[in-house]
């Protein structure tokens, strides 16, 4: 993402913008890292859709995750998908088995309340001893801020971090 905004920058003949928007991302990057080395220990969060998908450290979000000082327990646990590798699907029962203690998901547009699919999850007797679920410790996360591969999911693996600095 930083050399897409460096390579724009040049394009649009713009680099001292890019320059300085690429500083500012690199400052609060190089912050989450210096705050996530510090935690002496790491929730265990999950990405998940409503479509029982995850992802792993491999991809945007579970760096986001890392940088927010959480641990991706679908990388701990080894979990690969089978067409997309970083992208698994997760069943119901696996789910079950990872127990984590935060769960973050995303939704696009604006709408009152939450989700429709997290308040399934939370109605759901067979997720009912999942931790993030028991403690209501499910997270909807603005989609622009952490989908997109754009320089705002700064703003997102903040938003992250913010949450988890109170687990």
């Amino acid at each position: 993402i930083l050399k897409t905004v460096e390579t724009l920058g040049q394009i649009v003949g713009e680099q001292q913008k890019a320059d300085e928007l690429v500083a500012d991302i690199q400052k609060r990057i190089d912050t989450l890292k210096v705050n996530a080395d510090k935690k002496a220990e790491k929730p265990r969060v999950l990405y998940y859709t409503e479509y029982l998908s995850s992802v792993t450290d491999n991809t945007t979000i579970g760096e986001m995750i890392n940088l927010a000082g959480g641990l991706n327990v679908v990388t701990e646990a080894g979990i690969v998908g089978d067409s997309y590798p970083d992208y698994p699907n997760v069943s119901k029962e696996v789910l079950v088995q990872l127990q984590p203690n935060v769960i973050f998901t995303t939704a696009w547009g604006a709408s009152e309340g939450e989700p429709a699919f997290v308040t399934e999850w939370k109605n759901d007797p067979a997720l009912k001893d999942v931790p993030a679920i028991k403690n209501n410790k499910i997270y909807v996360l603005d989609s622009a801020n952490v989908t997109t591969a754009s320089h705002y999911v700064i703003e997102g693996a903040e938003e992250m971090a913010a949450i988890l600095s109170k687990e």
